[in-house]
């Protein structure tokens, strides 16, 4: 079983960790072994924490072993993009003006850890999560694993890519416009972006505080609801979190779609696809058919207007944020986060 484990989704590995038909140990010693061989051609790491993970992995081991299961991430390797903060750990957004180490942990590494997941290291990102290529002046470009000659997305490359390449078994990023969900299709996995004050943003690194959300992306829909069960959820620190009951979102998934009305949008832009992706719409309309889901066709008015008010807000918010740096230590940053802060 140990040669295949990297190829287990989170589920997968999870209910074999738990079962004891593998163990914590044996998945991390095969990611990290398959970290060794991949990242060299990826380059999504921006730090790997070996030790730290294997010696988490025997812990939660020895916890299983006595009856202790903490939940379906316990035992799972894990790795996020740099933006989130741990105590004494130094967070750099992908860059290299960041450089005071954490007094805090963000609450959702705190939720993750306190499920029992392993951290594995940080991802690659765009510098200050402000691009959409994966490329990186200070830490290297960022590749997708699916075909080294195309991007994976950005600005959570790292993580879209760690997870397509069986590096880890899910990953967190950010998203202000895309910055989940480019990777995640690009890198041929799924990336959830929650609604808008669903998940804390304490201690995550912020570009604009009016838009950031976080969310999983893993190797399917039902791993990242098995995230989202964790990271979501009221939050003291965080008063833009929504103080509401967090569902079982895997339960959810086997539910019927009687009664559900799904949005397909039409008009312009959304007649230009690649028609490879139009074919794929289309089967997944029919599958949401079959399951019960009534479709609906919308015209989405104004988007190029959303699309600049969505820029203004967020250069707003950043120049908010970061305008001192930009004004004292501007040679350190890249051309690229230069051009969109």
């Amino acid at each position: 079983m140990s040669a295949s484990l990297p190829n287990f989704s989170l589920t997968e590995v999870s209910n074999a960790i738990r079962r004891q038909e593998s163990t914590s140990r044996a998945a991390t010693e095969c990611l990290l072994a398959r970290i060794a061989e991949v990242q060299p051609k990826v380059n999504c790491f921006i730090s790997l924490e070996a030790d730290a993970a294997l010696n988490a992995a025997d812990r939660a081991d020895e916890e299983i072993l006595e009856g202790r299961w903490r939940g379906p991430l316990h035992g799972v390797p894990l790795a996020h993009k740099d933006a989130f903060d741990r105590t004494g750990k130094i967070t750099t957004a992908g860059s290299k003006v960041l450089d005071q180490p954490a007094r805090f942990s963000a609450t959702i590494m705190e939720r993750l850890e306190a499920a029992g997941a392993l951290h594995l290291g940080t991802l690659n990102l765009d510098e200050f999560a402000t691009g959409g290529t994966g490329e990186n002046e200070h830490f290297g470009r960022c590749l997708n694993p699916l075909d080294l000659g195309h991007i994976p997305g950005g600005s959570s490359a790292g993580s879209g890519a760690a997870v397509a390449a069986r590096l880890v078994y899910g990953a967190l990023g950010t998203d202000c416009g895309g910055s989940i969900r480019y990777p995640a299709s690009m890198c041929g996995v799924v990336g959830l972006k929650p609604t808008f004050g669903r998940v804390s943003r304490h201690g995550a690194f912020p570009l604009s505080w009016t838009m950031d959300c976080i969310g999983p992306l893993a190797r399917s829909v039902e791993d990242c609801a098995l995230i989202m069960r964790v990271i979501a959820g009221p939050d003291v620190n965080d008063p833009t979190v929504q103080d509401c009951e967090v569902p079982d979102y895997a339960a959810l998934l086997r539910r019927e779609l009687r009664g559900v009305r799904v949005g397909v949008a039409v008009g312009d832009p959304f007649q230009d696809v690649d028609p490879e992706l139009e074919t794929l719409l289309r089967e997944a309309s029919v599958v949401l058919r079959d399951l019960g889901a009534e479709l609906v066709e919308i015209t989405v008015p104004d988007v190029e207007l959303m699309d600049d008010l969505q820029m203004v807000l967020m250069k707003c918010d950043a120049a908010t944020m970061y305008g001192r740096l930009l004004r004292t230590r501007i040679d350190e940053f890249s051309t690229a986060a230069i051009g969109i802060l």
